[in-house]
């Protein structure tokens, strides 16, 4: 699905053209495609570490939203997240997904556990 919507025969990426990749191969991730390799070289065409950064979110946020959609079959998971991003990626600088994992608040809305899991364990309380 990836190779077939993006291709591999790329120099150079921009950071939008990079965002919008590592979307692509999360959501190809979970649909049981692994493309290590392109992930690596998408990473590594930003130079600085917040880009990177960006690039990784980009990558977990696409493989979380295709896990969400797992019960649907695979290609309409891609057509879901991928295929109908690529198509307003012109209009914004970001993938629509993009900007919820960017936002710190509801990040911190995502947490696992009350705020009571950051307390001391009980072994270090007196």
């Amino acid at each position: 699905m990836y190779e077939r919507s993006f291709g591999t025969d790329w120099s150079t990426l921009d950071r939008e053209s990079a965002i919008e990749r590592a979307f692509a191969l999360g959501v190809a991730k979970a649909c049981g495609e692994s493309h290590p390799d392109e992930y690596a070289r998408v990473r590594q065409a930003l130079p600085g570490s917040y880009d990177q950064s960006i690039v990784e979110l980009a990558y977990e946020e696409g493989r979380t939203k295709a896990l969400t959609l797992e019960q649907q079959g695979e290609e309409d998971v891609w057509e879901a997240l991928v295929d109908e991003e690529t198509k307003t990626a012109a209009d914004s600088p970001l993938p629509e997904a993009m900007p919820g994992a960017l936002d710190s608040r509801e990040f911190l809305s995502r947490s696992t556990g009350p705020p009571e899991s950051l307390d001391r364990p009980e072994f270090l309380r007196k």
